[in-house]
Parts: structure tokens; sequence; C-alpha cells
């Protein structure tokens, strides 16, 4: 039987299966770290567990040293409700018809070129 009665601290490590890793600056904004965090807290048999304390990409193939590389968020206060309000915005992004795109993507394998003003004539930043 699990004692609750003293605080659990989490570690959520998602294993990555990439050949490379991404930039730590990216990892520390990346929405899907995030989102872990927030089903923690949102849901229940989730809750139950503990507060979350760290949030990791580990990549297997990646090592350094005999290191496995890690990419991760910092875990603060003001997380989740910060995670709830990117959401908030992708969602009315996506309502509103909103799409933006890196003038620095890989085109050759995006699904939504039909969708795309960089593929239909529309304005382009450069």
């Amino acid at each position: 039987m699990t004692d609750f009665t003293h605080p659990t601290r989490l570690r959520l490590i998602d294993y990555k299966t990439s050949k490379s890793a991404m930039k730590k600056e990216e990892a520390e904004q990346d929405l899907q770290l995030a989102l872990y965090a927030l089903a923690c807290r949102e849901v229940p048999e989730l809750s139950e567990l503990g507060d979350v304390a760290e949030l990791v990409y580990l990549y297997p193939r990646l090592q350094a040293h005999g290191k496995l590389t890690r990419r991760g968020q910092k875990v603060t206060p003001d997380l989740v409700e910060r995670t709830r309000q990117r959401i908030r915005e992708n969602v009315a992004a996506v309502v509103s018809e909103r799409f933006e795109f890196s003038p620095e993507a890989d085109c050759q394998w995006c699904e939504f070129k039909q969708l795309c003003p960089r593929h239909h004539g529309g304005e382009v930043p450069l």
C-alpha cells in the first residue's frame, strides 16, 4: 500500500529515439514537456502520485563521456497556468486559421502545404 501522507516528487522522463537532441533553449520552452506537468496536476490518478519536480527528455543514442544526453524544462510554480494559457492561444490561432510558419522550415516533408501561404502566393515575411 502506498503512503500518500508524505509528498512525493516526480521525475518525468520522455525517452527520445532521435539521433540528435533539441537545443537546450527549445526544451526549456517545449510545450510537450509542459503538458506532462499539466496532466499530472489535472488528472486525479496522476496528481495522487505527487508533484512534478523534473521534466526531462533523455536521448539514449547520444552519449557524452558515458552520460546520456538530457534536455529539460524548469518546473516553476506558474508552469501549469502558463501551459494552460499557451494552449488557449494555440486553440485561438487554429480557430481563427492563423498559421504561422518558419522561413527556415524544411517544407519537403510538410503535410500542410495546401494551407500554407508560403506555397500559395500569400504574404511571406523575409
